[in-house]
């Protein structure tokens, strides 16, 4: 621990006051004043005493570097003791400073900041509801964890790697169903209320900066080929139901929508153009709060059942549509876990392996970043891989 006194001089008078600065473990304290007051030339900084040759102050001065002395060997016997207490992860320059002086500190508390980082992020980055609500179910497991560990609340500087550590630890023993890509998750909202406490001023130090997440096992990614969508549709199902479940399967996989995109469509979402059909979906809004829309292709097998069915899909309930898919799984032979969502992950896969670019894929999945297409959707293909070389083998024969 390093204590340094200085003088904070004033602007008005040739006066100043003599203030205390904590270090410990390289990170600075908040300074404070000790209420000794002099003139600007009576302090030593390198002797860190004041010293004055006029004869009436030598009682007045000694008091004052008295005072000093005491708020030192205060300091001395706070950071000892706290040193000593198994309690504390972490003794930081503000604790040892509110030990001395026998006070709270006045800056806020780690639980605290979450509310107030989450709140900022949630303005300043325009969250959905799904993303508050993650936040705040990560607030809940924060304090969940530190009274598990017989703690209130703690300072950010306090949370240290071992810190860390006990809460991944904490999340894999008592969230059991979750996977890793929720641990990570909740590990880089503890690491962002960290950074965010540190850039604006309620704490001075960062311990959690370049520790590691659990590393996520990259997910085969699920699909079926065209062939095997084709023979779904042209199946002959006896219940009506299953019918319906299996053409709205098949739309989603010819117009790349999510279950409940096809669930509201309606007529006013298409348009023609040069005799050709679109289908207007909105993909979110812009930072201005303009809505942003995507006109997406109505290709022939999507417009046969649209007909079909008079432009009124037969849509049933989720679960509904989730529980006859493995149904029809079962019929055709398929062994993945056939769910709505596989029409569409099925569309970008078939996108990419015809050739279509990866961006342009992208954006008819609505996806504002090309890596989500990429890792969630899009699985590189032989038949892509034999075409793309084509190229190389013709080069080879001039």
């Amino acid at each position: 621990m390093e204590i340094l006194f200085y003088i904070r001089k004033s602007k008005t008078k040739n006066t100043g006051k003599i203030y205390c600065q904590v270090t410990v473990g390289g990170v600075k304290g908040k300074a404070y004043s000790t209420g000794v007051e002099c003139l600007q030339e009576e302090w030593n900084a390198k002797m860190q005493t004041i010293f004055s040759k006029d004869p009436n102050k030598q009682e007045s001065i000694y008091q004052d570097n008295e005072t000093l002395s005491n708020e030192i060997a205060d300091l001395k016997i706070a950071y000892n003791a706290l040193c000593a207490d198994n309690r504390i992860p972490v003794v930081t320059a503000n604790r040892v400073i509110s030990e001395a002086l026998k006070q709270e500190e006045d800056k806020k508390t780690f639980l605290n900041l979450v509310p107030l980082c989450f709140s900022y992020l949630h303005i300043t980055k325009r969250h959905s509801q799904g993303t508050k609500d993650i936040h705040t179910r990560s607030l809940e497991n924060l304090t969940e964890f530190l009274k598990s560990s017989k703690k209130e609340d703690i300072y950010c500087e306090e949370v240290t790697a071992q810190i860390w550590q006990q809460y991944q630890v904490w999340l894999i023993t008592t969230k059991k169903t979750c996977g890793n890509g929720f641990i990570k998750q909740q590990l880089q909202h503890l690491r962002a209320v960290i950074v965010w406490a540190k850039q604006n001023g309620y704490s001075n130090a960062n311990n959690v900066e370049g520790l590691p997440t659990p590393k996520i096992e990259e997910k085969k990614i699920l699909y079926l080929t065209p062939e095997k969508v084709a023979e779904i549709y042209a199946h002959e199902y006896e219940h009506k139901t299953m019918r319906h479940v299996a053409h709205c399967f098949v739309f989603q996989f010819w117009t790349s929508l999510d279950f409940c995109d096809i669930k509201a469509l309606n007529p006013s979402h298409f348009r023609e153009e040069n005799g050709k059909k679109y289908i207007r979906v909105v993909r979110g809004k812009s930072p201005y709060g303009v809505l942003l829309t995507q006109d997406l292709p109505f290709l022939p097998v999507a417009h046969e059942i649209w007909d079909k069915y008079e432009g009124k899909l037969p849509i049933h309930h989720l679960a509904t549509h989730n529980r006859l898919l493995k149904e029809i799984a079962i019929i055709h032979n398929i062994s993945i876990n056939l769910t709505t969502k596989i029409s569409r992950k099925s569309a970008g896969t078939y996108w990419c392996s015809e050739g279509i670019s990866l961006l342009t894929t992208s954006q008819m999945m609505g996806h504002k970043d090309p890596n989500t297409t990429k890792k969630y959707y899009v699985d590189v293909t032989q038949k892509a891989l034999e075409r793309e070389t084509e190229i190389l083998f013709e080069g080879g024969k001039k």
